[in-house]
């Protein structure tokens, strides 16, 4: 979990102290900037370079970033700002195909499996729903202001994917 305490080590004159709160930053949040990227873009290596993209323009703007809460918001509306610019330049956003699955690393293959069967039965937006809230630990509210909507809506449709779920996979 970050903690202010790493916010304020990024404005830190020690490099060692920059250095480790970056890197400790970097682990918490590269899948879920990498989702964001690959939700828009379907594309593994544009991803990847949004990836990057937006760790630097985090780096560049760690002085304006007041709470430790704003860098998950600040990471995922710069991927999201980045990859839609990016589809805009190549005119691909047409192209999109909402079937396709995310594949985020070898280290989480086991996730992979199970949002596999989930997208079996869930629509991609209740998948997308599941995903931030239980692996990215984004709350209804944060869900909400990303996609527009309020609180009460996202809720709503993530109580019922997770009724879905469980009527598949309740025991008989």
């Amino acid at each position: 979990m970050i903690k202010d305490r790493d916010l304020w080590n990024l404005t830190s004159p020690n490099k060692d102290l920059v250095d480790d709160s970056f890197t400790k930053i970097y682990e918490e949040y590269k899948l879920l900037v990498y989702y964001v990227s690959f939700e828009i873009t379907q594309n593994k290596s544009d991803s990847e370079d949004i990836l990057n993209e937006t760790f630097l323009k985090f780096y560049e703007n760690r002085f304006t970033i007041k709470k430790a809460k704003g860098i998950k918001y600040f990471l995922v509306s710069t991927s999201k700002n980045l990859s839609i610019n990016l589809m805009k330049k190549n005119s691909r956003l047409d192209f999109i195909e909402d079937d396709e699955m995310v594949s985020q690393s070898d280290d989480n293959s086991f996730l992979d499996e199970y949002i596999k069967e989930f997208a079996k039965i869930l629509s991609k937006e209740e998948l997308d729903l599941i995903i931030y809230h239980l692996i990215y630990d984004f709350s209804f509210k944060e869900i909400g202001e990303m996609k527009g909507e309020t609180v009460n809506a996202i809720s709503g449709k993530y109580r019922r994917a997770v009724i879905k779920l469980k009527e598949k996979y309740k025991r008989k």
